[in-house]
């Protein structure tokens, strides 16, 4: 007459008490286990959004590091190790006068070295950590030309390159000099 999914009436129109008893059970477990899916979904979110929090942090703190090592590597430190070695110099010295980040602080050391090279007079030498003196970049080059550097010439610079007794190497005597052998392989005689 019904389906088993139909509620069943009897003669009266009434609801047999065991089936409606059984269908609130049903319906008591279902939302039972709606709560604990909502519970299970909470803890799901509350972990997702953890995860997606972290991840922000993590890629901020990436972010700020790599900016930092930009500004390492036009510091002058291109290797990690060097990077590495001046964030630890820069997280020893004092909060107040160290500066807000280590290639900020670094780029002082720079400036100071060279304010102090340039006029030892009146700027004092900075104190720079035994660490990090191999990685100071070479001092700029002052305008004095007293100071600065010649360029050197070889010694034979100008004169003209001696003449070979033979027209071959084969043919040059075997106590000869470099500039002989190098005068014959310039200018070989036909």
């Amino acid at each position: 007459m019904a389906d088993s999914d139909d509620i069943e009436v009897d003669d009266k129109g009434k609801v047999p008490v065991e089936r409606l008893r059984k269908v609130i059970a049903e319906r008591n477990d279902a939302r039972t286990q709606l709560a604990a899916r909502d519970g299970e979904i909470a803890t799901w979110k509350a972990d997702y959004d953890a995860l997606k929090a972290d991840a922000a942090a993590q890629a901020t703190t990436l972010q700020s590091r790599h900016a930092e090592d930009i500004g390492l590597v036009e510091g002058g430190i291109r290797d990690p190790l060097g990077r590495t070695a001046v964030r630890e110099a820069w997280a020893a010295q004092p909060r107040d006068g160290r500066g807000k980040s280590p290639s900020e602080w670094w780029q002082g050391l720079i400036a100071a070295r060279d304010a102090h090279l340039a006029a030892p007079e009146t700027a004092a030498a900075p104190s720079i950590p035994r660490t990090l003196v191999g990685y100071l970049p070479e001092p700029p080059a002052k305008d004095d030309s007293k100071t600065a550097p010649r360029a050197k010439h070889p010694p034979n610079a100008g004169k003209p390159a001696p003449k070979a007794n033979g027209s071959t190497l084969a043919d040059l005597p075997a106590g000869a000099d470099i500039t002989e052998m190098l005068g014959a392989l310039r200018h070989p005689r036909a």
